[in-house]
């Protein structure tokens, strides 16, 4: 299932920013770092990187079932591939 927000929505847009940026700059979870950096290393630009990064961290702030740290990692480890799952599925 591919996760889809509007390009409208500034407030989640904005958001998402301030939590890849607060995630990179305190280094936790490392893994959106790391995430990032394989992605540029893979021919990623900085924007894109970011905005599929932000596709998982939209996934997790608009799920209603909270955010979960092993789903985030998994989706972030899965990129550029997009397919996010509910744990159990």
């Amino acid at each position: 299932m591919e996760f889809d927000f509007s390009i409208g929505d500034q407030d989640l847009m904005a958001q998402i920013d301030d939590i890849i940026d607060q995630h990179l700059e305190e280094g936790e979870p490392a893994i959106t770092g790391e995430t990032l950096k394989r992605l540029a290393a893979e021919g990623y630009t900085d924007f894109q990187a970011r905005e599929l990064i932000g596709q998982c961290v939209a996934f997790e702030i608009t799920s209603d079932r909270g955010f979960s740290d092993r789903r985030y990692v998994k989706h972030l480890t899965s990129l550029p591939a997009i397919n996010f799952e509910w744990e159990g599925r």
